[in-house]
């Protein structure tokens, strides 16, 4: 996830995105199932709950370029192997309705799903990518739709990585940087400090 000042789930489901995530400034959930909200906190950090539509909740919610929607809809129905696997089910007529909301929208916009026709449609100009998830059924390909450039800096740098081995190499590696960063004297420090500035923009 890119950086942002203000994140919206209005899918919220069980809430596994926003539980493992870096907390935003201000966050956002919402779910039609009030019971998805309930055991759902975040420490330190503004956290707004809603029990409404999404579309409805989109609709009523400032939207500015430091923002970031995360949409993890029902899935298209076409691409399930099961039909009716949710309590409050999501038509295409729904589907089409989120998505030209959010093809209108100059804020940051990432939408998982399952590849379909009506996606392809509606987010040709986007950027995506597709991986493996475990799901009930099988192993499914699961596509994650945004409409940002792959960012340079992240939100969350603990996610860096590609897969958990390479996530776990880069942690070691972090790891030994920072204890000669630390093992360096008040000097050395600061003209390394000093190098990082002129070399890199952060």
């Amino acid at each position: 996830m890119p950086r942002h000042d203000t994140y919206v789930e209005p899918y919220l489901g069980s809430g596994a995105v926003i539980r493992n995530k870096l907390a935003a400034k201000k966050n956002i959930i919402n779910d039609l199932d009030a019971s998805c909200l309930i055991n759902v906190s975040i420490d330190n950090h503004t956290l707004e709950k809603h029990n409404l539509d999404a579309i409805q909740l989109l609709k009523n919610t400032p939207l500015d370029k430091r923002t970031l929607i995360y949409c993890d809809p029902p899935y298209v129905h076409s691409t399930r192997k099961k039909i009716n696997i949710y309590k409050h089910e999501y038509s295409d007529a729904m589907h089409i309705d989120l998505l030209e909301f959010l093809t209108k929208q100059s804020c940051m916009v990432m939408i998982s799903g399952y590849d379909s026709p009506l996606y392809q449609k509606y987010l040709q100009n986007w950027n995506s990518h597709s991986f493996s998830s475990q799901t009930q059924n099988g192993v499914r390909e699961e596509t994650v739709w945004f409409n940002f450039e792959k960012p340079q800096q992240l939100h969350d740098s603990s996610h860096l990585g590609k897969c958990f081995r390479e996530r776990q190499t880069i942690k070691r590696r972090f790891d030994r940087l920072k204890q000669k960063f630390t093992k360096m004297d008040i000097q050395e420090r600061s003209a390394f400090m000093e190098w990082l500035n002129q070399e890199f923009t952060v």
